[in-house]
């Protein structure tokens, strides 16, 4: 099995980490549940299979990604809490065309 990227990031304040290594609830390979591993139950969910992203293995490195169409691909959650400014978000993507994917 793979483990999350590890790197050192802060954790203190932390609301959401979403890793595709990890935490992901597939129908086929459409991503229905991306799981929060922050602790906080900041799960994101998708019902409709027509805006399912697709996990995708091995697409940096051995670890996996969810790559999302750009046309009607989203996931959503219920996030009742505030994040204080000043934030920061760390992601990491991978450009290319799409038929790499």
């Amino acid at each position: 099995s793979t483990q999350c990227l590890q790197a050192q990031l802060p954790v203190q304040g932390l609301k959401v980490w979403l890793c595709a290594d990890s935490g992901i609830v597939l129908s086929g390979s459409s991503v229905s549940q991306w799981n929060d591993l922050s602790g906080n139950g900041f799960n994101v969910i998708q019902s409709n299979p027509a805006n399912m992203p697709q996990k995708q293995d091995s697409v940096f490195g051995d670890h996996a990604a969810v790559y999302f169409d750009g046309n009607n691909d989203y996931l959503e959650s219920v996030f009742n809490d505030t994040i204080s400014q000043p934030c920061t978000y760390f992601v990491m993507w991978k450009a290319g065309a799409l038929s790499q994917f």
